[in-house]
């Protein structure tokens, strides 16, 4: 409802995708300890076809112990507003090949992701709840 709204609020405003390819990225990096407070910096950059629809920057809600857990937050808050645009892009009758594209940087991060948490080497790292990408699934927007 939020979506519909701005657009008929800002009816002259238009975003023109140059490509004809129309498969959602998204790319995410983190800061580890940015803030004086111990809190990291999280941004991403959501692109359809190379054209950016979402760019974000702010501050991690909670205090990461390491910059290994900071990109796990940010890769978090990436699946997650990479859902809402599987559903959004669902509702528009624009579906999206499966799998989808997350990047990070950080190869420790994506070691951890893709293999599962090493016990011993990774128990600082807090547990977050996994996003399902399903576009069945019910998430607000």
């Amino acid at each position: 409802m939020r979506i519909l709204r701005s657009l008929a609020g800002t009816p002259t405003n238009a975003i023109i995708l140059k490509s004809s390819d129309l498969n959602l990225t998204v790319n995410d990096d983190a800061s580890y300890g940015l803030h004086p407070d111990g809190r990291g910096h999280s941004g991403l950059v959501a692109t359809v076809g190379g054209d950016t629809i979402i760019s974000r920057s702010t501050k991690q809600k909670c205090i990461a112990l390491s910059s290994i857990e900071a990109e796990i937050i940010a890769l978090c808050d990436a699946a997650t507003y990479l859902h809402r645009l599987v559903l959004l892009f669902a509702e528009l009758r624009l579906p999206q090949a499966s799998p989808l594209s997350t990047f990070q940087d950080n190869q420790s991060s994506i070691h951890m992701v893709q293999h599962g948490l090493n016990l011993q080497r990774s128990n600082h790292v807090t547990v977050k709840p996994s996003v399902s990408l399903n576009p069945s699934s019910k998430m607000g927007l």
